[in-house]
């Protein structure tokens, strides 16, 4: 993990040394606390009222990380978003990606919400096992390998009476 000087001053605040900074709640949690690593963060209402389309904001999290083979890192909420108008959007870093992290933030309320300048976000990074290894297969051999599966149509995740009889 790398941590740049705004973020070594939030974790400061906070009584985080640079070497334990990991895992939050003193490893109890499974994912890295994330801060505000720029200058005071304004988000503004989640339309901007000319065709209500939502308006992200990007937050600095001051933090660039070298992920070991075969593990993806997702952000996540954490809880305390609950207590915000805030709502994450996206979230996965790739393995081989070395840029700074930046956290999608939409504010779903109707007023400005702000970020203070090393606030930490109520998001968490998680890096979790990834198999990306995928095989194409014909539609026999996809047939055969699902032949067993009772869903097999329907919405996502759906397991309706329809489904059930196809």
């Amino acid at each position: 993990i790398y941590v740049n000087d705004t973020l070594r001053v939030a974790l400061q605040d906070d009584n985080i040394s640079e070497a334990a900074y990991g895992p939050a709640y003193a490893g109890e949690s499974a994912g890295l606390d994330l801060y505000n690593a720029g200058p005071e963060c304004a988000i503004p209402p989640f339309c901007n009222h000319r065709d209500d389309t939502p308006v992200k904001t990007l937050v600095p999290t001051g933090l660039r990380i070298a992920l070991p083979s075969g593990t993806v890192a997702l952000l996540r909420e954490r809880g305390s978003i609950t207590k915000t108008p805030l709502k994450l959007r996206a979230g996965v870093i790739d393995k081989n990606f070395t840029g700074e992290i930046f956290v999608n933030l939409v504010n779903l309320s109707l007023k400005e919400y702000k970020i203070a300048s090393g606030a930490k976000l109520p998001v968490q990074l998680v890096v979790v096992d990834c198999i990306n290894q995928f095989e194409v297969v014909d539609k026999t051999e996809y047939s055969n390998l699902t032949k067993g599966s009772r869903r097999k149509v329907g919405q996502v995740g759906s397991s309706d009476k329809n489904a059930l009889e196809a």
